[in-house]
């Protein structure tokens, strides 16, 4: 007999139903996914993932900013912090004007020829200086070289008189009576001040209404060396607005120190180092200062390798009258002076300030690569040379011809006729009486042969502009 094995028996049914109408396969049969398709699921959901998440970043939640104000008790602590502040500057300046002055000076004349102020040393060009009482009639003040005390600013008792100056450090005894009555604060006989910062401060000005006391911010406190004090300066953070010769004082009213301008750096001198200049002012008449008649330079890598030097200042001018001009020569560098190291500008003025007329100063220099010491008397520094006085009947033009043009002024003398017409530096004369663009001899020449009382008419260009000016002769 032969079988058909293509085709399977078949399996006979479960034996709970022989009829097969609710069979139930004894072993699941599993669903197979391909590779194809899970991959693709998985880079959906990746994908979608990623999105969601971009999403967070692109579009975050916006979160409104509220800038809370200030509760209104807060606002009235602040009010009251600066009323508070201005009420405390009321009484310290009432308590502190018996021991101030302020004083009215006057201006050197344009011109005038006055010696070298020493180095860092600004003048201020305040008119109005306030100065502080050391006793009922002695007041100290910074006075700039060639400034003049006139007056007292507001009530004040006398002439105030000028009775000695300290030029190196700018200070000056001024004598100004007062009144009898409340004595001044005693400044000096003060303790070192401790300077609490950050914090407030009160700064002392002069005007041309008298005192102004005002506060000051200072946020930070450096020590100075200045070889022109005895102890180091005080530069302290918020001081650029105090103007130079203003003092500062704490808010319980003591004495900080005097404000000095050092190359447009704003630094206080403390009160120990005024103390210690009052002293000098007041020991008697200062020595008269010594000069050696030489002009000095700092010593920079070219002139070093040049000289042979590697520490000094270059001699750059000998006066050959003066008392080094048989002594040093021009290219000498002087390492120190009397045994003190001149390691800059500022060291020298300050040996040099130590030196009275008639000491003998001795210098180590270097001449052409070798060094030797050399002895100096030091001579009496002259007097500031004040200009001539300009006659009332002088033109006072310095004149350039310009051809075709006119005559430039170059420079116009105080107190001269031109002065008082107006002109000034730099106008362009186009015209002089009936001559169209002038020489500078025709302008001179114009004035001269004029009739006394003559007024002539000036043609001018200032800035571009055309001016008519009168040149009245006396």
């Amino acid at each position: 007999m032969r079988v058909d094995q293509s085709t399977p028996p078949a399996e006979p049914p479960p034996a709970g139903d022989r009829n097969g109408a609710h069979a139930t396969p004894s072993r699941r049969t599993k669903l197979r996914v391909p590779r194809e398709t899970r991959l693709l699921l998985l880079t959906i959901a990746v994908s979608v993932g990623a999105l969601l998440l971009l999403s967070r970043f692109r579009f975050p939640t916006q979160v409104p900013i509220v800038t809370p104000s200030p509760p209104p008790l807060e606002r009235l602590a602040a009010r009251a912090t600066y009323d508070e502040l201005a009420d405390i500057i009321t009484q310290l300046q009432a308590r502190l004007e018996p021991g101030l002055v302020v004083l009215h000076a006057s201006a050197p004349p344009p011109g005038a020829d006055l010696p070298t102020a020493p180095a860092g040393a600004v003048s201020t060009a305040a008119d109005y200086l306030p100065a502080v009482r050391i006793d009922q009639e002695l007041t100290l003040v910074r006075l700039a070289p060639g400034y003049r005390v006139q007056s007292v600013v507001g009530p004040g008792a006398g002439v105030p008189v000028v009775l000695a100056r300290d030029p190196l450090r700018q200070l000056a005894l001024v004598r100004v009576p007062r009144e009898a009555g409340d004595q001044p604060p005693h400044w000096l006989r003060e303790q070192a001040v401790a300077t609490r910062v950050p914090g407030y401060f009160a700064v002392a000005e002069g005007g041309r209404g008298g005192l102004t006391l005002r506060p000051l911010f200072v946020s930070r406190l450096d020590p100075v060396n200045d070889p022109r004090w005895d102890r180091p300066l005080l530069a302290m953070g918020g001081f650029a607005d105090a103007p130079a010769g203003s003092f500062i004082f704490t808010l319980e009213g003591s004495l900080v120190g005097m404000v000095i301008d050092d190359e447009g750096l704003r630094l206080v001198v403390p009160l120990q180092s005024l103390e210690q200049s009052v002293k000098r002012l007041t020991e008697g008449p200062l020595p008269v200062p010594g000069e050696l008649g030489i002009s000095v330079q700092p010593l920079t890598p070219a002139l070093a390798q040049a000289t042979g030097a590697h520490q000094g200042l270059v001699v750059a001018k000998v006066d050959p009258d003066g008392p080094a001009g048989s002594v040093l020569q021009f290219g000498d560098v002087v390492q120190s002076i009397n045994g003190e190291p001149t390691y800059s500008v500022e060291a020298y003025e300050h040996s040099l300030s130590l030196v009275a007329a008639g000491d003998a100063v001795k210098l180590a220099i270097i001449r052409q690569g070798q060094p030797s010491t050399v002895q100096v008397t030091a001579q009496p520094q002259p007097p500031p040379a004040l200009p001539a006085a300009t006659p009332a009947s002088a033109l006072g033009l310095t004149l350039r011809s310009l051809p075709q043009i006119g005559a430039q002024i170059i420079r116009v003398l105080p107190d001269s006729v031109a002065a008082a017409a107006g002109l000034d530096t730099g106008d362009l004369i186009t015209r002089m009486a009936d001559v169209e663009a002038p020489t500078a001899a025709q302008v001179q020449h114009a004035f001269a042969t004029a009739a006394s009382g003559a007024h002539l008419l000036v043609g001018i260009e200032r800035e571009g502009r055309p001016l008519v000016m009168v040149l009245a002769k006396p």
